[in-house]
Protein backbone atom coordinates (compact mmCIF):
# COMPACT_ATOMS: atom_id res chain seq x y z
CA UNK A 1 0.00 0.00 0.00
CA UNK A 2 2.19 2.68 -1.55
CA UNK A 3 0.98 6.34 -1.95
CA UNK A 4 3.06 8.66 -4.18
CA UNK A 5 2.23 12.64 -3.85
CA UNK A 6 1.85 15.29 -6.81
CA UNK A 7 4.20 13.05 -8.97
CA UNK A 8 4.92 15.16 -11.50
CA UNK A 9 6.06 11.96 -13.85
CA UNK A 10 3.22 9.85 -13.04
CA UNK A 11 -0.17 9.16 -15.53
CA UNK A 12 -3.10 10.45 -14.60
CA UNK A 13 -4.70 6.79 -13.33
CA UNK A 14 -7.30 6.23 -11.03
CA UNK A 15 -7.01 4.94 -7.60
CA UNK A 16 -8.91 1.33 -8.72
CA UNK A 17 -6.03 1.10 -11.66
CA UNK A 18 -5.69 1.33 -15.04
CA UNK A 19 -8.32 -1.12 -15.43
CA UNK A 20 -11.16 0.69 -12.83
CA UNK A 21 -11.34 -2.58 -10.55
CA UNK A 22 -14.70 -3.12 -8.98
CA UNK A 23 -12.95 -2.29 -6.07
CA UNK A 24 -9.23 -2.79 -4.11
CA UNK A 25 -8.17 -4.66 -1.36
CA UNK A 26 -5.91 -3.25 1.35
CA UNK A 27 -4.12 -5.77 3.05
CA UNK A 28 -2.76 -4.26 6.78
CA UNK A 29 -1.88 -5.61 10.01
CA UNK A 30 -1.14 -3.95 12.97
CA UNK A 31 2.00 -5.68 14.76
CA UNK A 32 1.04 -3.80 18.25
CA UNK A 33 2.72 -6.51 20.40
CA UNK A 34 2.94 -5.27 23.86
CA UNK A 35 2.91 -1.60 22.66
CA UNK A 36 -1.11 -0.93 23.82
CA UNK A 37 -0.63 -2.63 27.16
CA UNK A 38 2.12 -0.96 28.57
CA UNK A 39 0.51 2.13 27.53
CA UNK A 40 -2.41 1.50 29.71
CA UNK A 41 0.58 1.47 32.63
CA UNK A 42 3.55 0.10 33.22
CA UNK A 43 2.36 -1.98 36.01
CA UNK A 44 1.38 -4.49 33.14
CA UNK A 45 4.77 -5.06 32.30
CA UNK A 46 5.34 -7.10 35.86
CA UNK A 47 2.32 -9.66 34.67
CA UNK A 48 3.86 -12.58 32.57
CA UNK A 49 0.63 -13.63 31.19
CA UNK A 50 -0.18 -10.46 29.85
CA UNK A 51 2.97 -9.92 28.10
CA UNK A 52 3.19 -13.09 26.72
CA UNK A 53 -0.62 -12.73 25.48
CA UNK A 54 0.68 -9.72 23.38
CA UNK A 55 3.97 -11.07 22.30
CA UNK A 56 2.55 -14.00 20.46
CA UNK A 57 1.72 -11.40 18.12
CA UNK A 58 5.33 -11.06 16.39
CA UNK A 59 6.85 -14.62 18.04
CA UNK A 60 4.21 -16.52 16.28
CA UNK A 61 1.03 -14.85 14.24
CA UNK A 62 3.63 -12.92 12.35
CA UNK A 63 4.96 -16.16 10.98
CA UNK A 64 1.72 -17.61 10.09
CA UNK A 65 0.69 -14.44 8.20
CA UNK A 66 3.55 -14.53 5.91
CA UNK A 67 3.40 -18.02 4.84
CA UNK A 68 -0.34 -17.18 3.89
CA UNK A 69 0.48 -13.77 2.16
CA UNK A 70 3.13 -16.32 0.12
CA UNK A 71 0.49 -18.73 -0.48
CA UNK A 72 -1.55 -16.16 -2.25
CA UNK A 73 1.27 -13.86 -4.04
CA UNK A 74 -0.28 -11.14 -2.59
CA UNK A 75 1.91 -7.66 -0.36
CA UNK A 76 0.66 -6.06 2.85
CA UNK A 77 0.88 -3.39 4.62
CA UNK A 78 2.04 -3.77 8.39
CA UNK A 79 1.86 -1.14 10.95
CA UNK A 80 4.54 -1.32 13.28
CA UNK A 81 5.06 0.61 16.14
CA UNK A 82 8.35 1.99 17.05
CA UNK A 83 8.40 -0.25 20.66
CA UNK A 84 7.61 -3.42 18.95
CA UNK A 85 10.58 -2.83 15.93
CA UNK A 86 12.60 -2.59 19.11
CA UNK A 87 11.55 -5.72 21.01
CA UNK A 88 10.87 -8.00 18.47
CA UNK A 89 13.07 -6.76 15.05
CA UNK A 90 14.05 -10.62 13.85
CA UNK A 91 9.97 -10.19 13.35
CA UNK A 92 10.20 -6.89 11.26
CA UNK A 93 13.05 -7.94 9.50
CA UNK A 94 11.13 -10.95 7.92
CA UNK A 95 8.40 -8.81 7.33
CA UNK A 96 10.79 -6.46 5.32
CA UNK A 97 12.94 -9.47 3.45
CA UNK A 98 9.23 -10.92 2.18
CA UNK A 99 8.91 -7.81 0.18
CA UNK A 100 6.29 -6.27 2.41
CA UNK A 101 5.51 -2.62 3.57
CA UNK A 102 6.28 -1.38 7.20
CA UNK A 103 4.51 1.81 7.89
CA UNK A 104 4.46 4.06 11.16
CA UNK A 105 2.00 3.34 13.83
CA UNK A 106 3.36 5.40 16.46
CA UNK A 107 6.19 4.49 19.15
CA UNK A 108 4.25 3.65 22.27
CA UNK A 109 0.75 3.19 21.09
CA UNK A 110 -0.43 6.17 23.19
CA UNK A 111 -3.25 8.10 21.67
CA UNK A 112 -2.08 10.98 20.18
CA UNK A 113 -5.47 12.66 21.24
CA UNK A 114 -4.25 12.92 24.53
CA UNK A 115 -0.71 13.58 23.73
CA UNK A 116 0.22 18.07 23.63
CA UNK A 117 1.53 18.98 20.36
CA UNK A 118 5.31 18.24 21.78
CA UNK A 119 5.00 14.82 22.87
CA UNK A 120 3.66 13.74 20.36
CA UNK A 121 6.18 14.98 17.69
CA UNK A 122 8.65 12.92 20.07
CA UNK A 123 6.79 9.92 20.12
CA UNK A 124 6.46 10.17 16.13
CA UNK A 125 10.05 10.60 15.49
CA UNK A 126 11.41 8.19 17.86
CA UNK A 127 9.07 5.78 16.31
CA UNK A 128 10.01 6.52 13.11
CA UNK A 129 13.60 6.64 13.96
CA UNK A 130 13.18 3.26 14.81
CA UNK A 131 11.41 1.64 12.10
CA UNK A 132 14.57 3.02 9.76
CA UNK A 133 16.98 1.69 12.24
CA UNK A 134 15.58 -1.87 10.63
CA UNK A 135 15.71 -0.86 7.06
CA UNK A 136 11.94 0.18 6.62
CA UNK A 137 11.27 2.93 3.92
CA UNK A 138 8.44 4.86 6.01
CA UNK A 139 5.87 6.15 3.60
CA UNK A 140 2.42 5.78 5.81
CA UNK A 141 0.90 5.85 9.11
CA UNK A 142 -1.92 4.90 10.62
CA UNK A 143 -2.84 6.31 14.28
CA UNK A 144 -2.99 3.92 17.31
CA UNK A 145 -6.81 3.05 17.54
CA UNK A 146 -7.23 5.71 14.85
CA UNK A 147 -7.37 8.83 17.51
CA UNK A 148 -5.06 10.89 15.43
CA UNK A 149 -4.88 14.73 16.63
CA UNK A 150 -5.57 17.79 15.03
CA UNK A 151 -1.41 17.87 14.13
CA UNK A 152 -1.14 14.67 12.69
CA UNK A 153 -1.68 15.58 9.63
CA UNK A 154 0.66 18.25 9.31
CA UNK A 155 3.28 16.41 11.16
CA UNK A 156 3.19 13.25 8.87
CA UNK A 157 3.84 15.70 5.87
CA UNK A 158 6.27 17.58 7.29
CA UNK A 159 8.52 14.69 7.77
CA UNK A 160 7.90 13.05 4.20
CA UNK A 161 5.22 10.75 4.69
CA UNK A 162 2.43 10.31 1.72
CA UNK A 163 -0.63 8.76 2.80
CA UNK A 164 -2.35 7.97 6.37
CA UNK A 165 -4.63 5.45 7.25
CA UNK A 166 -7.05 6.87 9.65
CA UNK A 167 -9.82 8.72 9.29
CA UNK A 168 -13.47 7.27 8.33
CA UNK A 169 -15.28 10.09 6.91
CA UNK A 170 -15.29 8.63 3.67
CA UNK A 171 -15.17 4.50 1.72
CA UNK A 172 -12.60 5.83 -0.77
CA UNK A 173 -9.57 7.61 -1.48
CA UNK A 174 -9.42 11.46 -1.10
CA UNK A 175 -6.51 13.89 -0.50
CA UNK A 176 -6.55 15.83 2.75
CA UNK A 177 -4.88 19.23 2.66
CA UNK A 178 -2.41 20.64 5.78
CA UNK A 179 -0.63 23.63 6.44
CA UNK A 180 2.67 21.70 5.22
CA UNK A 181 0.90 19.99 1.91
CA UNK A 182 -1.23 17.57 1.14
CA UNK A 183 -1.61 14.14 1.70
CA UNK A 184 -3.44 11.01 1.04
CA UNK A 185 -5.98 9.46 3.07
CA UNK A 186 -7.05 5.84 3.13
CA UNK A 187 -9.87 5.36 5.22
CA UNK A 188 -9.94 1.82 7.51
CA UNK A 189 -13.23 1.05 9.05
CA UNK A 190 -13.83 -0.32 12.83
CA UNK A 191 -16.15 -3.16 10.86
CA UNK A 192 -12.63 -4.61 8.67
CA UNK A 193 -10.79 -4.50 12.39
CA UNK A 194 -10.43 -8.08 13.74
CA UNK A 195 -9.46 -6.60 17.20
CA UNK A 196 -13.36 -5.72 18.05
CA UNK A 197 -14.24 -9.75 16.91
CA UNK A 198 -11.62 -11.42 18.92
CA UNK A 199 -9.39 -9.53 21.10
CA UNK A 200 -10.00 -10.61 24.85
CA UNK A 201 -8.05 -9.58 28.26
CA UNK A 202 -9.70 -8.74 31.38
CA UNK A 203 -7.56 -6.36 32.45
CA UNK A 204 -6.39 -4.21 30.92
CA UNK A 205 -9.48 -4.78 29.25
CA UNK A 206 -9.40 -4.38 25.45
CA UNK A 207 -12.49 -6.67 24.96
CA UNK A 208 -14.93 -8.44 26.60
CA UNK A 209 -16.34 -10.63 23.32
CA UNK A 210 -14.69 -13.82 21.13
CA UNK A 211 -16.79 -14.65 18.05
CA UNK A 212 -16.45 -17.59 16.27
CA UNK A 213 -14.22 -16.98 13.77
CA UNK A 214 -16.63 -18.34 10.78
CA UNK A 215 -18.95 -15.36 11.71
CA UNK A 216 -16.59 -12.93 11.01
CA UNK A 217 -15.29 -14.43 7.99
CA UNK A 218 -18.71 -14.33 6.83
CA UNK A 219 -18.88 -10.59 7.62
CA UNK A 220 -15.84 -9.70 5.58
CA UNK A 221 -17.29 -11.17 2.75
CA UNK A 222 -20.28 -9.23 2.73
CA UNK A 223 -18.64 -6.46 3.05
CA UNK A 224 -16.32 -6.85 0.43
CA UNK A 225 -19.01 -7.77 -1.38
CA UNK A 226 -20.81 -4.45 -0.75
CA UNK A 227 -17.27 -2.69 -1.53
CA UNK A 228 -17.29 -3.95 -5.10
CA UNK A 229 -20.68 -2.39 -5.84
CA UNK A 230 -20.82 0.18 -4.61
CA UNK A 231 -16.71 1.08 -5.92
CA UNK A 232 -15.49 1.42 -2.35
CA UNK A 233 -11.72 0.63 -0.91
CA UNK A 234 -11.81 -2.21 1.65
CA UNK A 235 -9.03 -2.15 4.31
CA UNK A 236 -9.01 -4.98 6.29
CA UNK A 237 -7.00 -4.73 9.51
CA UNK A 238 -5.70 -7.53 11.21
CA UNK A 239 -3.58 -8.09 14.44
CA UNK A 240 -1.53 -10.76 14.06
CA UNK A 241 -1.66 -11.41 18.45
CA UNK A 242 -5.66 -12.12 18.11
CA UNK A 243 -5.70 -13.45 13.97
CA UNK A 244 -2.46 -15.40 14.32
CA UNK A 245 -4.27 -17.83 16.19
CA UNK A 246 -5.00 -21.60 14.38
CA UNK A 247 -8.82 -20.75 13.81
CA UNK A 248 -8.39 -17.17 12.92
CA UNK A 249 -5.51 -17.88 10.54
CA UNK A 250 -7.38 -20.19 8.98
CA UNK A 251 -10.33 -17.80 8.82
CA UNK A 252 -8.14 -15.75 6.82
CA UNK A 253 -7.23 -18.09 4.61
CA UNK A 254 -10.58 -18.51 3.42
CA UNK A 255 -11.35 -14.85 3.09
CA UNK A 256 -8.26 -14.24 1.00
CA UNK A 257 -9.71 -17.12 -1.08
CA UNK A 258 -13.07 -15.58 -1.18
CA UNK A 259 -11.41 -12.64 -2.39
CA UNK A 260 -9.19 -13.79 -5.19
CA UNK A 261 -11.82 -15.47 -6.85
CA UNK A 262 -13.96 -13.21 -7.03
CA UNK A 263 -11.37 -10.72 -8.53
CA UNK A 264 -10.94 -13.35 -11.35
CA UNK A 265 -14.27 -11.53 -13.10
CA UNK A 266 -12.58 -8.15 -12.75
CA UNK A 267 -8.78 -8.13 -12.20
CA UNK A 268 -6.28 -9.64 -9.75
CA UNK A 269 -5.43 -6.17 -9.02
CA UNK A 270 -8.45 -5.72 -7.34
CA UNK A 271 -7.42 -7.08 -4.26
CA UNK A 272 -3.76 -6.43 -4.04
CA UNK A 273 -2.12 -3.97 -2.49
CA UNK A 274 -0.39 -1.32 -5.09
CA UNK A 275 2.98 -3.12 -5.06
CA UNK A 276 4.21 0.33 -6.76
CA UNK A 277 3.31 4.47 -6.84
CA UNK A 278 -0.19 5.05 -6.18
CA UNK A 279 -0.35 8.45 -7.21
CA UNK A 280 -4.15 8.72 -5.12
CA UNK A 281 -3.64 12.96 -4.96
CA UNK A 282 -3.05 13.71 -8.35
CA UNK A 283 -5.45 11.09 -10.01
CA UNK A 284 -8.55 11.75 -11.99
CA UNK A 285 -11.42 10.18 -9.81
CA UNK A 286 -10.47 10.96 -5.90
CA UNK A 287 -11.33 13.32 -4.00
CA UNK A 288 -10.30 17.18 -4.32
CA UNK A 289 -8.05 18.63 -1.76
CA UNK A 290 -9.91 20.01 1.14
CA UNK A 291 -9.34 20.91 4.89
CA UNK A 292 -11.09 18.21 6.99
CA UNK A 293 -9.72 18.61 10.37
CA UNK A 294 -12.62 21.42 11.66
CA UNK A 295 -12.73 21.65 15.48
CA UNK A 296 -16.12 22.27 16.69
CA UNK A 297 -16.92 25.81 18.64
CA UNK A 298 -17.01 26.15 21.72
CA UNK A 299 -20.36 28.16 20.92
CA UNK A 300 -22.25 25.29 20.20
CA UNK A 301 -24.05 24.12 22.69
CA UNK A 302 -23.98 20.44 22.84
CA UNK A 303 -24.91 19.18 26.18
CA UNK A 304 -28.85 18.33 27.28
CA UNK A 305 -29.01 20.51 30.03
CA UNK A 306 -28.08 23.39 27.69
CA UNK A 307 -30.58 23.01 25.54
CA UNK A 308 -32.80 22.37 28.35
CA UNK A 309 -32.19 25.73 29.90
CA UNK A 310 -32.10 27.61 26.05
CA UNK A 311 -36.13 26.33 25.61
CA UNK A 312 -36.89 27.54 29.32
CA UNK A 313 -35.49 30.81 28.15
CA UNK A 314 -37.21 30.92 24.58
CA UNK A 315 -39.81 33.30 23.85
CA UNK A 316 -42.56 31.01 22.55
CA UNK A 317 -42.42 29.10 26.25
CA UNK A 318 -42.46 32.39 28.00
CA UNK A 319 -45.78 33.01 25.97
CA UNK A 320 -47.52 29.91 26.73
CA UNK A 321 -46.49 30.11 30.57
CA UNK A 322 -47.84 33.68 31.03
CA UNK A 323 -51.75 32.28 29.04
CA UNK A 324 -51.52 28.89 31.40
CA UNK A 325 -50.74 30.98 34.46
CA UNK A 326 -53.35 33.87 33.29
CA UNK A 327 -56.13 31.07 32.67
CA UNK A 328 -55.83 28.86 35.81
CA UNK A 329 -53.03 30.05 37.95
CA UNK A 330 -50.71 27.07 37.11
CA UNK A 331 -46.95 27.72 37.38
CA UNK A 332 -44.85 26.17 34.64
CA UNK A 333 -41.15 25.40 35.34
CA UNK A 334 -38.52 28.09 34.60
CA UNK A 335 -34.90 27.95 34.09
CA UNK A 336 -34.10 28.95 37.69
CA UNK A 337 -35.78 25.50 38.73
CA UNK A 338 -33.12 23.75 37.43
CA UNK A 339 -30.75 23.51 40.58
CA UNK A 340 -27.72 22.33 40.36
CA UNK A 341 -26.68 19.51 43.33
CA UNK A 342 -24.03 21.34 45.21
CA UNK A 343 -25.86 24.67 45.21
CA UNK A 344 -26.30 26.22 48.63
CA UNK A 345 -29.78 26.45 49.63
CA UNK A 346 -31.25 28.00 52.65
CA UNK A 347 -32.55 25.47 55.26
CA UNK A 348 -34.03 28.75 57.55
CA UNK A 349 -32.90 31.95 58.19
CA UNK A 350 -31.65 31.16 61.91
CA UNK A 351 -29.75 28.35 60.74
CA UNK A 352 -28.24 30.40 57.46
CA UNK A 353 -26.99 27.60 54.07
CA UNK A 354 -25.95 24.38 54.52
CA UNK A 355 -25.24 21.65 51.50
CA UNK A 356 -27.70 18.70 51.23
CA UNK A 357 -26.14 15.82 52.36
CA UNK A 358 -26.32 12.68 50.29
CA UNK A 359 -28.23 9.44 50.63
CA UNK A 360 -26.34 7.00 52.30
CA UNK A 361 -27.05 3.04 52.48
CA UNK A 362 -27.89 1.67 55.37
CA UNK A 363 -25.24 -0.51 57.08
CA UNK A 364 -26.77 -3.52 56.58
CA UNK A 365 -26.92 -2.43 52.89
CA UNK A 366 -23.31 -1.64 52.75
CA UNK A 367 -21.97 -4.74 54.38
CA UNK A 368 -24.47 -7.08 52.01
CA UNK A 369 -25.13 -5.41 48.05
CA UNK A 370 -27.27 -8.55 47.09
CA UNK A 371 -29.71 -7.00 49.99
CA UNK A 372 -32.82 -9.72 49.41
CA UNK A 373 -30.75 -12.50 48.03
CA UNK A 374 -30.54 -15.96 49.49
CA UNK A 375 -26.87 -14.85 51.43
CA UNK A 376 -28.49 -11.89 53.22
CA UNK A 377 -32.01 -14.05 53.94
CA UNK A 378 -29.99 -16.68 55.52
CA UNK A 379 -28.56 -13.74 57.95
CA UNK A 380 -32.25 -12.77 58.59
Amino acid sequence: MFATVNSADTPEVGWRGSDGDATVVLLTFDVDAEAPILAEGRRYADEPMVMSHQAYGPEVGVPRILDVLEEFSVPATFFVPGLTAERHPDAIEAVLAAGHEVAHHSHTHRLPSELGEEEERRDFERGLAALRALGAEVRGYRAPLSSASFATAGLLVEHGLRYESTLMDDDSPYVLQTEHGVIAELPPYFGLDDWLQYAYLSSPDIGVRIKPPEQVVSMWRAELDAARHYGCLFTLTVHPFVSGRPSRIEALREFLGYAASAATSDSLAAMRSRSGSWPIPSCRDARSPRWRWLRIPLSIQIHDEDRFVARLRSPELRREREAVSGSCGARLPSASDRRRPTERRPRNPARGTHRVPPVRPTRRARRCRSYGSGRSARRR
